[in-house]
């Protein structure tokens, strides 16, 4: 039925062939990437319940939730390839494996997992449609019961460059007592987390003194 939600099923199929149309929804959460990070390359690993002859992979447009998604949960617009559910672009493609069931991987492009950890692009993840008129494949989810055989995505990426705080300046030392010596500084900074005060005797090697305990600037 097109309106029956389907994701709790242990499998996923792309299929267009007219009496069997069945699409596919996947995403994979990447929050975990800071934004900013490089993006170096990205693999879709899956592995393959039923043989089939390929599916093409564009990117949502529409958010969807796995529990309520079905055919025909966006307006009844079949998730279509449109520019409004989907782009109509290629993402990429899996040219298939005729026969052939196991594991199989697909490479991502990088610029797509940029776009997304950048949030240049919503990530709804992608709309895979089968690209064989006759012959598509069914996939293992992430609902299926051995974990090594769900769907996984795998990401290298750079982490952004960390800039250090701007410096301060005009450090200045005041003779108070025989004990005690006061040091104040101008804060040039709004990032930093604190300070910390060290010593050197040997104007090579530092010693750590302490964190101030008041703060002049």
């Amino acid at each position: 039925s097109p309106d029956s939600v389907r994701g709790a099923e242990t499998t996923f199929t792309q299929d267009v062939n007219p009496s069997d149309d069945r699409k596919s929804l996947l995403l994979f959460d990447l929050s975990s990437i800071p934004q900013g990070s490089v993006i170096l390359s990205a693999k879709l690993k899956f592995y393959i319940d039923a043989e089939g002859q390929g599916f093409n992979m564009h990117r949502m447009l529409v958010a969807w939730d796995e529990t309520t998604a079905s055919f025909t949960s966006i307006g009844s617009m079949h998730f279509l390839t449109d520019n409004f559910d989907a782009e109509s672009s290629l993402d990429v493609a899996w040219p298939g494996n005729d026969g052939y069931v196991g594991f199989d991987s697909l490479t991502i492009s990088t610029s797509t997992i940029q776009d997304w950890v950048d949030s240049v692009v919503v990530n709804n993840g992608w709309l895979m449609i089968g690209s064989h008129a006759s012959d598509g494949q069914q996939l293992r989810s992430r609902e299926f019961a051995t974990v090594g055989d769900r769907p996984s995505l795998s990401i290298s990426y750079t982490l952004p460059a960390v800039v250090a705080p701007v410096a301060p300046t005009a450090l200045a030392l005041t003779a108070v007592s025989g004990t005690q010596l006061d040091l104040s500084w101008v804060d040039n900074s709004n990032d930093e987390t604190g300070f910390e005060i060290e010593r050197s005797t040997t104007g090579l090697s530092l010693i750590h003194i302490s964190e101030p305990t008041r703060l002049l600037s």
